[in-house]
């Protein structure tokens, strides 16, 4: 579910002779049709230099640590991709049309898959990329999509196009990749929509993966889905759920919604139901977490023992349950 692996891309574009770093040409409108990493990042506060494998009172919080992880995961598969295709469009277009630029395909001699990005206007401001791939012993074979995607630019003064503000969304068909040469090992698909308009608005993004591999758990399947908020001052909210295709011994689903404040407070508050939880049973845990990450206040419904702390020296002094639903 992390990374969507497309091999040897990158190379590619450094030995094919067609492929010339671009200076000033007709492609540069498309070029801005395609968002970037700061347009999409989920961004939590970090705990540089703590070790987070610690649990417990004064420790670094466990949901703290969970939450980092997540935005981490949400991050690494879709920068991935999205960097690559940054890096083809960053060259020369193979062709340009009155509202549309076409880079490739694109191959290296020992790569086995030919790649194309295809940028097109569809409104004065508004674009659709597609990232697509072919087996390249087939010159007339169909691509496969493996990313496709709507874009809205921001606009600054004079109606320009603001680099890493918009709003859209896009499609990662991790299927489409493993019909191409040298399948990946993920599987599924993510859906994502954001929105970035400004440095003074929210950062909002929803995530969907769609039967993704469990990395925990081999042979089975999940689905995930996150909505992330960043206000303009530096606070913000993650929230996510956890749904596996089969309950497995011990294994249910989870639902997390996670807040934190500009000076990186936080706090998450958690339901669950399923596995060893009786039927129709939903259980309920918080923990709130300092300015240093360290565990603060734990509750847990389903056994008392494992409180400790005072839910008054929270950063957010009421629980709030994720909204997406189980």
């Amino acid at each position: 579910m992390r990374n969507l692996t497309v091999p040897c891309l990158t190379l590619a574009l450094f030995t094919v002779p067609a492929c010339h770093l671009q200076d000033d040409d007709a492609g540069d409108e498309y070029r801005k049709g395609i968002p970037n990493k700061a347009t999409i990042e989920v961004q939590v506060p970090g705990a540089t230099g703590q070790a987070l494998s610690v649990e417990g009172e004064g420790k670094v919080s466990e949901y703290y640590r969970l939450t980092r992880t997540v935005s981490r995961d949400v991050n690494a598969g879709v920068y991935f991709v999205l960097s690559l295709v940054r890096e083809v469009v960053r060259h020369r277009p193979t062709a340009v049309t009155d509202n549309s630029a076409v880079w490739g395909p694109f191959s290296e001699p020992l790569e086995p898959i030919a790649w194309k990005v295809t940028v097109t206007r569809t409104t004065p401001n508004e674009y659709a990329y597609k990232f697509e791939g072919r087996d390249k012993a087939s010159l007339t074979g169909n691509f496969e999509t493996v990313l496709s995607g709507v874009h809205r630019p921001a606009t600054g003064s004079g109606g320009a196009p603001m680099e890493g503000f918009g709003e859209g969304n896009f499609l990662l068909d991790f299927e489409a990749r493993n019909r191409l040469p040298l399948p990946d090992k993920d599987i599924g698909s993510a859906a994502i929509t954001y929105s970035r308009p400004s440095l003074s608005a929210p950062v909002q993004i929803t995530a969907q993966f769609k039967a993704v591999k469990d990395d925990e758990r081999p042979g089975r399947k999940v689905d995930v889905d996150y909505r992330y908020k960043r206000n303009a001052g530096g606070g913000g909210e993650l929230e996510f759920t956890y749904k596996p295709d089969a309950v497995a011994a011990g294994v249910g689903q989870v639902a997390v919604m996670s807040r934190w404040n500009e000076a990186g407070a936080g706090r998450a508050d958690v339901t669950a139901k399923g596995g060893t939880l009786p039927a129709d049973t939903q259980a309920t845990a918080n923990e709130c977490w300092s300015t240093s990450f360290a565990s603060v206040f734990v509750q847990a419904s389903w056994d008392p023992s494992l409180a400790y702390g005072t839910e008054a020296v929270c950063a957010f002094p009421t629980a709030s349950y994720a909204r997406l639903k189980l």
